[in-house]
């Protein structure tokens, strides 16, 4: 009897101290697993969230050198867009630049004849290219950086930084020689989110009406925190969305030649 209260005592027997130790036990290991599936899955997130900003930063890359090519063969960036006789927008820089993105099949389908929204133009809104969405606001975020598949969505997540003093200004292309600031920091083309522009439509951000980061119908991101650019460089820049406003109105200007403190190239 002795020795069976003793083991009961230290464990070996249904002794209801050792009973809860054993539940004890149970919870810990639990608690252990919960915690370790918890920072498994935060990893996950983390590094989904960190390969869509450099898939988005790349796809804006694309952007930039296309448009660098376009300068390279015509002497001037593409305008903002093509307007008829009466200066309304017709067609977009996005339209202009397919040919250097790799997409001669599209840009032979478009009728530039009849507006983008025209019977034959309206048609190319289901066939936007992969590199016009951002991975982490279009449905097919699975599309590659490089090789996209169609995107399925009419609206673009990039558009133009649109201002008289911008590379984008209008109607009127701008020659390199015209940008005085550094090229490195002169920004071209940005993430948007909300603004729900057909990727075909010749319309982008006017910075007199959204100039800050943020602005939902503006230049906005979903990657937390940070806002991807394209440079008139051929870069791009990966900015955060607190950048002061002298910051981001020196940056968008192409002919400003403000200090621009803080961002090394």
């Amino acid at each position: 009897m002795a020795a069976s209260q003793n083991n009961e005592e230290f464990g070996d027997g249904p002794h209801p101290v050792n009973r809860l130790a054993r539940r004890r036990g149970r919870t810990y290991v639990a608690g252990l697993v919960i915690c370790a599936a918890v920072a498994v899955t935060t990893v996950v997130l983390w590094l989904r969230g960190t390969a869509r900003v450099t898939t988005c930063n790349s796809r804006l890359r694309f952007l930039a050198l296309a448009c660098a090519n376009y300068e390279a063969k015509y002497g001037t960036f593409p305008p903002a867009y093509i307007a008829d006789s009466q200066g309304r927008p017709m067609h977009s820089w996005r339209v202009l630049i397919l040919p250097y993105l790799g997409r001669d099949d599209l840009y032979s389908e478009y009728n530039f004849d009849e507006p983008w929204n025209g019977p034959q133009n309206i048609k190319l809104l289901e066939k936007m290219p992969g590199l016009y969405a951002c991975p982490s606001c279009a449905l097919d975020s699975a599309s590659d950086a490089i090789h996209p598949r169609t995107a399925s969505t009419r609206f673009t997540n990039y558009a133009a930084v649109l201002g008289p003093r911008c590379v984008f200004r209008g109607e009127a292309p701008v020659a390199r020689s015209a940008i005085t600031d550094d090229a490195l920091q002169t920004l071209i083309i940005g993430e948007v989110t909300d603004a729900n522009i057909p990727w075909t439509k010749p319309e982008d951000i006017d910075i007199g009406k959204h100039p800050g980061f943020g602005d939902r119908l503006g230049f906005s991101s979903k990657h937390s925190g940070r806002l991807n650019f394209a440079t008139a460089a051929g870069g791009t820049r990966c900015l955060n969305t607190k950048t002061p406003q002298k910051t981001v109105d020196a940056l968008f200007t192409r002919d400003g030649h403000e200090t621009i403190p803080g961002l090394a190239h």
